[in-house]
This record gives C-alpha cells, structure tokens and sequence, in this order.
C-alpha cells in the first residue's frame, strides 16, 4: 500500500495533565492521581494535531502501536519538511556524520534496540550521547508504545534536547476516511465501503485502524475468503506475499517440490535467527562479516537455495545493495513465532528457547516481546510460562483471541499482579483496542468476580479500569451492563474508573444493548442526588 494519508497524533504532558481539555496524559506514571483526577476521559474528544504542527519542536518522541505507521510517518515528514531518516541501529553503530549535525534527525525504531549493548549501555545511553556529541541537533524518536518508559525515558531525554524540552506524541489509531481512503487507493479492494461492512460482521474490524493490519488484511482478503482472526489474516497473507514474486520464480521453486508452508518454515528460521540475534536482516553476497546483518551460511539446517529464495520474496524487501531484511517487524515477529511453535511440537525444549528471550528480571527482553507474544499464539506448550512472563506483551503484540477461556483468566490475574508493581501497564493497556480481544462471551463470569470485587487499592483501581477498557472494545457482555452501571454510581470507584465504566456503557448502547440507565443517571444528576 504505497499510498500515504496524513497522519494526526495526541501530545501527552507530563504532569498528567491534558494539553487542552482533553484526555488526561498517559505518560505520567501517577495513574492513582490521573485516575482521582477531575479530567475527561478517553471518550471526551482529545486535541489530535498533524505531525507539522510539530515541526518546529526541538525534540519529540512519536509512539505507537506495532504496525501503526510510525516509519511511514517519519518518512513522510522527512520528504515534506526536511531532515534526515535514520534508523536507530545505524545511528548508534554507523561513525558520526557531519550531515547529522545541522538538520533534524528522525531517529526510528528504539523499542528494536532496548536490550543492553556489549558495553554495558542501553542503546537509549548511546543514542543519547551521540546526540550530545553531535551537538545537540533537532530530534524525533519512534519507539513502540509498550516499550517507552514514560517519565523516565522523558526525563533523561531532556538532558540532550536543545530547548530542555521534550514531547511525547501518541500517532492516532487511522480515522474513518482515512481507512476508506486507504482502501480506495489499494489495487485488490473494488469496494472499501463493503470491505469495511465486512470486517465489522465478523469482528475483525479493530484491525482496520492499523495500517499494517489493514494492508495484512487487505492481502488475505485479495485471496477470496475473508479470515476470522488477527492470526489468521498473518498467515492468509504471508502465503500471499511468499507466492507472489513472478511467475517464472515461483514456477522455478514448485518444481523443487516445495510447498508453501515449507517455504514460510524458511523464512521463519530466518526471522527467528535475525531477531535473537539482534541483527538488521541477510547479506545476499559474502559471510555477513564487518556488518550488521547474518550471512547466509551462517544460517545451517536448511537448503541455502530455498533460504535464497525465500529472500526474494515479498516478505522480504531490499534496504540496500544485496541486502535482505523482513518488510516489516510484525511479519518477522510472527513468522518467527510460528517457526519456533512448529520446532516445539517436534521436541525442542520450551525451556532453551524461552531462556534465549528472557532477561535477568525474569521477564521477556523488550525487543523480543513480540516473537514471544506470537509464539503464544501459535502454540499452546509455551503459552502458559510466557502470560506469567509478559501478560501485557501476549495481549498488544500477538493474538489472544483462540485462547481458552483459562488462560484469558489467568492473563488478568497476571495484569493484576503487574499493575501492582508498575502503574505504567494501565496506560500501554489503554491505547491499543486489542484489549478488546480478551472480552469474549465466555469470559463473563470471570469480568464479573473482578468487577464486583470489594478491593479498592491503587493497583485494584488501575486493573478495574483495563477491564474496562477491554469491555469497551471486545464483544459486547450485555449481561454485564447493569454491574458496568453500579461501578458508574460507586463512589468508592475512583472518578476515572467511574468515568471509564460510562464511557463503557454508552458503547454498549451504541451497539444495540438496551441503556435505559443512561436516562436514569441523568435525571439522578439533574436532581442533585
């Protein structure tokens, strides 16, 4: 999908305190006073500006979920408003440029570098010292929203932005017509007015807010059936992209009798070897020594012709010269994930591969939260040691849809238990709808034992309001209606909660669930009672 449509974003203060009267930040890591706090919430229409309004900020951070369009966004504004792209692998390894020094760097992909560099420091140390040492210039940052560290990472941003100041931007999920513009330009979709009717009949339509699920989708759909799931839009559509190179190579590769899975097997052992080793992609000529990238002999257990080709193919794109590297992280994560489910099945132990991902915490290493989140759903023999790892990561990074109504209970026993020790989940879960996918009909008993829980501690409050959350965008629990209407009245509820759980029960209305409570609580508030 070559075709760009402009893109607005939500700024963020960091006092916890909406830019105008908006939504209340995320970024703070206060979210007992934000949630106690007197501003409106998600519903209430937050200021979105285009990323021009910004071009004359010193320095900001552009996040959002995998997918979202941050790469393209930066791109774009590089082309319109000049300056200088560069990935944050090359500009932390690459020596410094002089041409880095008087223009405004858009720095793209940190949460792809989070894990700690040989030395001892972060690649977020060196990518600020490096800004130090070339002067302080002008500076964008993209990283993954669940992998920014809030105040923190802000804070320590400041100290080599030029003014002492840094924003933090949230890219909005894609409107309406920007979805509908999207698709009119796509070759395979005659009709974006049916596609979009389609996708919300089967559910599916959160993907439609992400550029890159709805390019995914889009793909899968091409192909004459429409998928169920995020995971099997992925794989409808990977199927397509490893067919569709020409026809003389793909006659070429089926006369070596290779089917389509074995041929996304290799790509997924590719993917799966590039991302534990932190590497950029495959050098197509020479052993990969010297640079950043794997040669192909490096990799073993498979046919160096079939690897070759699976290079060529459209889930690969050239970035440079005899370079190979996966169109997009999301297709690596996935691939890799559905690699490592199948070398499972067949007696690879759970244990050596999770160890490969995991930190000394005990929990997953950031950039390898999405490879662990698609091997969750890919395979049930891991799932249930990488929720108690990473709760958060299994939900926004893979698909939890085709889980069993016990392993979506124990997800929100975990998020509980991690809301306890960092306020900043409750604000990773907000932003993204896949939340929603946790709120399936047969989790209503279980939305009920949490929600009519007497606890009302800090981390109670913040698990009550992702609950919420999840209610407001998975499949509506119309028996749950009247409890999401006690919460609205409970005052030991804390205003944001109370608020969330409105907002909640005016999307139930929204979708055809009788609110006849809505009138009675105006009525209530009219009368001062």
């Amino acid at each position: 999908m070559s075709y760009f449509v402009p893109r607005t974003c939500t700024e963020s203060r960091e006092d916890g305190a909406p830019i105008e009267a908006g939504r209340p930040s995320d970024d703070s890591i206060d979210w007992f006073g934000l949630l106690s706090g007197g501003a409106p919430s998600v519903g209430s229409g937050c200021p979105s500006r285009s990323l021009e309004h910004y071009r004359e900020s010193d320095a900001y951070v552009l996040l959002g979920a995998p997918g979202a369009g941050k790469t393209e966004s930066f791109k774009q504004e590089v082309e319109c408003g000049g300056g200088r792209y560069v990935t944050a692998r090359d500009f932390i390894t690459l020596d410094d440029r002089p041409e880095w020094r008087d223009t405004t760097l858009f720095i793209d992909g940190l949460d792809e570098m989070r894990a700690g560099a040989a030395d001892g420091r972060t690649p977020f140390d060196a990518i600020r010292a490096k800004l130090d040492r070339l002067g302080r210039p002008r500076f964008r940052l993209s990283c993954r929203e669940a992998d920014w560290f809030g105040a923190n990472d802000r804070r320590h941003l400041k100290s080599v932005s030029r003014g002492g100041e840094v924003k933090v931007l949230r890219l909005d999920p894609l409107s309406e017509d920007s979805i509908r513009e999207l698709l009119r330009h796509h070759p395979d979709i005659e009709d974006a007015d049916r596609f979009i009717v389609s996708a919300r009949e089967r559910g599916i339509d959160g993907l439609l807010a992400n550029p890159q699920s709805l390019l995914m989708l889009a793909q899968a759909v091409s192909g004459g059936s429409w998928p169920e799931t995020r995971m099997q839009t992925f794989e409808m559509a990977c199927r397509r992209l490893v067919r569709e190179h020409n026809d003389e190579h793909w006659a070429a590769q089926r006369n070596r009798a290779h089917s389509e899975s074995e041929l996304l097997d290799a790509a997924g052992r590719l993917c799966v070897l590039q991302l534990l080793t932190g590497r950029a992609g495959y050098v197509l000529l020479g052993d990969g020594s010297g640079s950043e990238c794997l040669g192909l002999q490096q990799v073993s257990g498979g046919d160096q012709a079939t690897f070759r080709y699976v290079l060529q193919t459209r889930l690969f794109e050239a970035p440079g010269e005899s370079l190979a590297a996966p169109t997009h992280r999301q297709i690596a994560e996935f691939l890799a994930g559905r690699y490592l489910s199948r070398r499972i099945g067949d007696g690879l132990p759970v244990g050596r591969v999770l160890a490969l991902m995991t930190g000394e915490d005990g929990g997953i290493v950031s950039e390898l939260r999405g490879l662990s989140a698609w091997l969750a759903a890919h395979g049930k023999t891991s799932r249930r040691e990488i929720i108690d790892r990473d709760p958060f990561g299994v939900v926004l990074y893979g698909d939890v849809r085709g889980f069993s109504r016990e392993e979506k209970h124990r997800i929100l026993e975990c998020m509980h238990r991690e809301t306890k020790k960092n306020p900043w989940h409750s604000s990773v879960a907000r932003m993204d709808s896949r939340i929603g996918d946790l709120a399936t009909n047969d989790m209503e008993e279980d939305f009920r034992e949490f929600l009519i829980s007497h606890e009302r501690d800090g981390a109670r409050q913040r698990f009550i309001f992702i609950m919420l959350q999840s209610l407001a965008h998975g499949q509506v629990i119309g028996a749950l209606s009247d409890l999401l209407m006690r919460t609205v009245r409970d005052d030991s509820w804390l205003p944001g909660v109370r608020r969330q759980a409105l907002d909640t029960f005016i999307e139930y209305r929204d979708q055809g669930i009788d609110t006849e409570g809505l009138r009675i609580l105006l009525e209530d508030v009219h009368a001062g009672s």
